[in-house]
Parts: structure tokens; sequence; C-alpha cells
């Protein structure tokens, strides 16, 4: 069982997380504690400081810890006259440290994006087309390089219905027609997307086939589905997170788990209590069905 949480890279903490970090534990230990495999970096400054991103593997290392990377880049406008110029560099830069990570440690290392966030005033299909574009882009980069690594979309969450934001990706079609038909790409189904979408807009809560067969990267967590709040515990929530994971078993998934949950709101003083009865929860779902 391979589980990992999600963090975001020294240096690039928010003020409240700063905040909490000088007066808590080093959150790696905290991570060596709960006994996780991995951490998903979060990534969102520009430029991508490839020394603080080294810096940071070391620090994982030190504790027997892997990564994988979760760049929060906005394809917004790619392929156009209006493209963020840095973008492209930012991504070359994170490539060739993935690639050097992957050689060392001897395994693909997943790199999740999002499609395009814009407002709903755009065109979608422009806002589509954008999308499609970058990830063509990226798996054509990652070729060029023959990096070891895994493209991921996400699911991502669906605005609620007053918010004047547009998600490209938020449905499981939207996903699907974005499919790159490439081995190194595939999607990262965020459990709690889903059950958001189905909340939010009666969506279908649960992938086609299709989709399924394309996870190569999960976002695990729960919802309270009376004050509609995602990032909650594994198990302290109402999401069908059991039938999730059957549905993952049949097609043959046999990746990691990252338990996505809101650092600011969870790290603290007991962070790796908070982990620890997060991780058993996973292994108690994944050990369930493997019962059955």
């Amino acid at each position: 069982m391979v589980i990992g949480t999600n963090f975001p890279l020294r240096g690039e903490y928010n003020n409240k997380l700063q905040a909490l970090i000088e007066t808590s534990p080093d959150p790696t230990a905290a991570f060596a504690a709960a006994q996780l495999n991995y951490i998903e970096l979060a990534l969102k400054r520009n430029p991508l400081d490839r020394e603080a991103v080294h810096q940071e593997l070391d620090q994982l290392r030190q504790h027997g810890l892997q990564a994988n990377f979760h760049p929060y880049y906005n394809c917004l406008n790619f392929g156009t006259d209006h493209e963020d110029a840095s973008l492209r560099p930012r991504i070359i830069t994170l490539l060739e440290i993935a690639q050097a990570l992957a050689q060392a440690e001897g395994r693909p290392i997943v790199i999740n994006f999002h499609a395009v966030s814009a407002f709903k005033t755009d065109s979608r299909p422009a806002l589509f087309q954008q999308s499609h574009h970058f990830f063509e882009w990226m798996m054509e980069t990652v070729a060029q390089h023959d990096a070891d690594v895994i493209i991921t979309a996400e699911h991502q969450l669906p605005p609620e219905s007053e918010s004047p934001k547009a998600r490209i990706g938020d449905t499981f079609e939207e996903l699907l027609a974005l499919d790159m038909n490439d081995d190194r790409f595939g999607f990262c189904w965020d459990m709690g997307h889903s059950v958001m979408g189905h909340l939010l807009h009666h969506a279908p809560l649960t992938p086609p086939t299709a989709f399924l067969t394309k996870v190569r990267h999960i976002h695990i967590h729960d919802v309270d589905f009376e004050q509609q709040l995602d990032h909650r515990l594994i198990g302290s929530g109402n999401s069908p997170l059991k039938d999730f994971i059957h549905l993952l078993k049949n097609v043959g998934y046999q990746d990691a788990f990252t338990m996505e949950y809101n650092v600011t709101e969870f790290y603290g003083e007991n962070y790796t209590n908070f982990l620890h009865q997060s991780r058993q929860a996973m292994i108690a779902l994944l050990s369930s069905e493997e019962n059955e």
C-alpha cells in the first residue's frame, strides 16, 4: 500500500502555515512518524526555485520519504498570444528535476496538473482548446526529454453555481475528451471533487469505466455532506470511499493514494496523530476491499 499526503514546498508556505511551522514540530518528522511513503509537493510560485526543490527532496529523503509533484500552474491562454511566457520554462525545469529523481529512485514520478481555470464569461470551448494544447505540448516535451514521469490531469472541483469561476475538467466527460492516448498520460481522480460535484450540481457520483481505466493517480479525502465541506479526515464524512475503491480494484488500479487535506487547517500540534489516523483509515478501506 503506497500512501502519501500533500504539503507545500518549503519556501512556499503562506503566512498562516508559516506561523504554525514556527511553533510546531518539523512537518517532515510528522510524515515519517505517520509512516507515509511519499509527499505530493504543491508548487505555486514563479519562478520555480530549483535549489529549494532539491533542498526539500533531500529533507524528505533523510526521513525515508519519496516525492511527487502537484504544480498549481494555470495554463490559461496556452498557445495564444496571451500565454504566460514563464509557464513553459517552469515546466521544463520541473521535468528535469523529476527526471533526475526518477533515475535516482528507479520509479516514475507523478506530476499532476489542472486544466484551465478562468471565468464563466470566457468561451468554454476556447478554454478547453487551450487545455488541450497544453497537455499536447506537455506530452511532446516529456517525449523529447524521454522522462520517466506520469502526467495526470486532475478531475477539478466544480465551482458553486453562483461562483464566477469556470474550471475545465470538472466533469468526467470533459477530462476524457482531453485524453492524450499516451502511456505516460492519465487522470487524477479526486474522490472528494466527485462527491462535491454530485452535491452541488447533481453530477454523476462515479466515473464511467473509460475514465477509471485511465486513472493513474488518486486524491482521497472525505466530505461532510451537511456542511458541504471537502478535504475532511477519511472516515469522518459521508463519502462512499469504499465503493470508489471497489471500482478501482475492478479495473486493476495498483498505484498510490494521496490523502489530500487543507494543511493550514490540520497542521499543528497533533498533525502526526491526524496523519496516523488518516493512514489507518486508508489501510482499513483497502484491507476491507481486499478481504471481500
